[in-house]
């Protein structure tokens, strides 16, 4: 029997991060359309720009990091 650790990953349960990934980006791309529009007539600093693009990735990592944590560590039988 082998010893050790071994790591169970379903890659279907990457499908949630990957759905919140493409919702971040869609749901940026209106916040930024939303800023320039804004922007034009009151000027904006580039924090105004840069801003809205943090919203997916910062969605794509919490959904990956609670990915990791749903994997299943179960030691062999």
């Amino acid at each position: 029997m082998p010893h050790g650790i071994v790591i169970i990953m379903n890659p279907f349960r990457l499908s949630g991060s990957y759905i919140g990934l493409g919702i971040g980006i869609i749901t940026g791309f209106f916040v930024y359309s939303a800023f320039s529009v804004l922007c034009e007539f009151f000027g904006c600093n580039i924090l105004a720009y840069v801003f809205p693009f943090l919203i997916p990735v910062i969605g794509l990592l919490a959904g990956f990091g609670l990915h990791m944590l749903s994997v299943r560590i179960r030691k062999p039988t």
